[in-house]
């Protein structure tokens, strides 16, 4: 037993083989350098050296949320179906005037044809006055030439007197004389129409407003005459 126990103590007395080598390994070269401090037996021992490593994953998770937008138009339609109903109604009005006042109007010239034919002599004077101060006096605001209007003169002048013969001397035949004198009102105007074209170059705003206004009452005249002359027909056929 004794041997036994001074074997063993022997044994640990020995210094271990890794405490050997470090102390070769490591001893310092020069005095004053500090040696690097021993490591401890647990980390030193070959059975005992464990090195863990542990790396943890770290996942990031984006999410993308789409956010879907949705615009709805909305036309909205103004309807204005009263105002177009009121506006249509007005002008069918109107319209409806217009024919009824021509209508009594043509029947009471058809009743009384002397009476138109003073009515159209009493105008042709009129046109043929003007005529004649523009001639004499302001032909240069016109724009019309002197020639024209000494033309257009003369006729007015014939038919003054044409409607004047007709209103006081003619008793039969009335719807014949009323229709020649309605066709030559209708002319005068075409002509008067046709020299307003032709010299639209020297005409001033002047005379093409005084022109386009003479052609329009006379034609509407000259319709009137024509429509009074259909009436007369009528009466006299007994329809």
């Amino acid at each position: 037993m004794k041997r036994i126990a001074g074997k063993s103590s022997k044994k640990n007395t020995k210094p271990k083989k890794n405490q050997i080598q470090y102390q070769i390994q490591y001893q310092p070269k020069n005095k004053t350098q500090p040696a690097p401090p021993k490591p401890s037996f647990i980390t030193t021992h070959p059975f005992l050296l464990t090195t863990t490593t542990t790396t943890t994953t770290t996942t990031t998770t984006t999410t993308t949320t789409t956010t879907t937008t949705t615009t709805t138009t909305t036309t909205t339609t103004t309807t204005t179906t009263t105002t177009t109903t009121t506006t249509t109604t007005t002008a069918k009005a109107k319209a409806k005037a217009v024919k009824r006042t021509i209508k009594n109007l043509t029947g009471y010239l058809a009743e009384n044809p002397k009476k138109l034919f003073l009515i159209d002599s009493a105008g042709a004077a009129l046109t043929a006055f003007l005529l004649f101060i523009i001639l004499r006096h302001f032909s240069e605001y016109f724009g019309m030439p002197k020639t024209v209007l000494a033309f257009l003169c003369k006729a007015a002048v014939c038919f003054c007197i044409y409607s004047a013969v007709c209103f006081l001397l003619l008793k039969r035949m009335q719807t014949l004389f009323i229709k020649i004198i309605g066709l030559a009102n209708l002319l005068y105007c075409a002509v008067v129409i046709g020299l307003v074209i032709q010299y639209r170059d020297p005409l001033t705003i002047i005379g093409t407003a005084y022109f386009l206004a003479e052609t329009a009452v006379i034609c509407a005249l000259g319709c009137i005459e024509l429509r009074a002359a259909e009436e007369i027909k009528k009466r006299a056929s007994g329809g």
